[in-house]
């Protein structure tokens, strides 16, 4: 059964995607301590409520939930999963699995992949790359790949990830994000004429946009400026 957080739909407006009718499937667990998340209710997994329509009742509706229900995830079956996903919202067929850390629970993964393959949907996995993307005969999986470097969970960013993602996005705040970003870039001798990479400013702000832009003259990577959120989506 996957641990899960929330679900919901909306447009990705990030990296490549950017633009496409999206189902967002949160995963509730994750030790990786990123200072800046802005999901922390999604990091530790306390499994509450064993009825399976009664999670997915909270799970699409988690801003209406009692804050109690932010603190702890849900679980349901892979297959139960499909079938309302399918009734919920039958047109859009874009699945982006995000966290939490979906990599945290690799077999759970594996599992709805598969069966959402085979129901027709296509999926775009975000994760942090401190875990290894184990998806055998799953090469149609995008991964983008968020690396999320010296964090408090002391977690490392693994070669093996890095080497799976299909683009890289790196968030962008301060002049130490760019250095940091600079040295990743040599340290796994990635070539943005090979591989997308992405900066995105951590906020709309001036600052965060100009650095980015700057990145983006220097480097030759590419700009994602959260599209979702200038239209007013969450």
């Amino acid at each position: 059964m996957l641990n899960l957080s929330e679900i919901f739909q909306t447009i990705q407006g990030e990296a490549m995607f950017t633009g496409t009718p999206s189902i967002f499937i949160r995963t509730q667990g994750c030790d990786v301590g990123c200072s800046f998340c802005d999901t922390k209710y999604t990091w530790e997994f306390s499994h509450q409520i064993s009825d399976q329509e009664e999670a997915w009742a909270h799970l699409i509706n988690r801003s209406r939930s009692p804050e109690a229900f932010k603190m702890f995830g849900f679980r349901l079956e892979a297959d139960f999963l499909i079938q309302k996903l399918k009734a919920w919202a039958p047109t859009v067929r874009h699945l982006v699995i995000t966290g939490g850390e979906p990599m945290a629970q690799p077999g759970q993964i594996r599992a709805f992949i598969s069966e959402a393959i085979v129901s027709g949907y296509s999926v775009q996995i975000e994760t942090s790359g401190t875990y290894l993307i184990d998806l055998p005969g799953l090469s149609s999986v995008w991964i983008t790949c968020s690396p999320k470097i010296g964090m408090r969970g002391g977690r490392e960013v693994l070669a093996q990830a890095i080497a799976r993602a299909d683009e890289i996005k790196f968030p962008i705040g301060k002049p130490a994000d760019a250095d940091k970003l600079i040295k990743f870039m040599e340290d796994h001798d990635l070539d943005p004429q090979k591989i997308p990479i992405w900066v995105q400013p951590l906020s709309q702000g001036k600052s965060a946009t100009d650095l980015c832009l700057d990145l983006c003259y220097r480097l030759g990577v590419r700009l994602s400026i959260q599209t979702h959120k200038y239209i007013g989506l969450d």
